[in-house]
């Protein structure tokens, strides 16, 4: 396991994007070709515990999800916000076309920047992650449907009935 862990830490991607010259892992320049399919230090640890975890829900304990945190991560299939969560960035979950299951275990609506849970389908267009359900506690359910950046996503938000543990 500790090889792993060292192995994966010492793959360093850049951008070598020329329009910003920003070598980081996730370019700022809206649909930059240079990027290539790259993965973040935080999106391969996630993949490998979602791996050594056999797939069980990921919990996230930040205060926010960060903007592309989980981009093209093909392995998430469920995933807790948890109540001290208060803000989903810009495309957090793109193209994340396996998750199925997104819980909201919170007392309020956290702030949600665009595209958080979308994909480019094959009419390159872009969509609703396939497969995704979002469950939010019934007494915000309304909260949620009526706000207007989750509103995009009201077909598929559901209720749940308590607090998940």
């Amino acid at each position: 396991m500790f090889d792993f862990i060292k192995r994966l830490f010492s793959k360093k991607k850049q951008c070598t994007c020329e329009k910003c010259n920003c070598n980081d892992v996730v370019c700022n320049v809206n649909d930059c070709e240079n990027v290539v399919e790259q993965k973040s230090e935080v999106q391969e640890l996630t993949e490998a515990l979602i791996e050594f975890n056999n797939n069980d829900t990921i919990k996230n304990t930040n205060d926010f999800i960060k903007k592309y945190q989980f981009k093209n991560n093909k392995d998430l299939t469920e995933f807790v916000i948890e109540n001290n969560i208060n803000k989903i960035e810009l495309s957090a979950f793109y193209n994340c076309t396996s998750l199925n299951k997104l819980i909201v275990d919170t007392d309020h609506v956290p702030q949600l920047e665009r595209n958080a849970f979308v994909y480019k389908n094959e009419d390159n267009k872009i969509a609703v992650l396939p497969k995704l359900k979002i469950y939010v506690n019934k007494d915000l359910l309304n909260d949620f449907k009526s706000d207007k950046a989750w509103a995009k996503y009201s077909d598929i938000i559901k209720p749940i009935n308590n607090k998940i543990k």
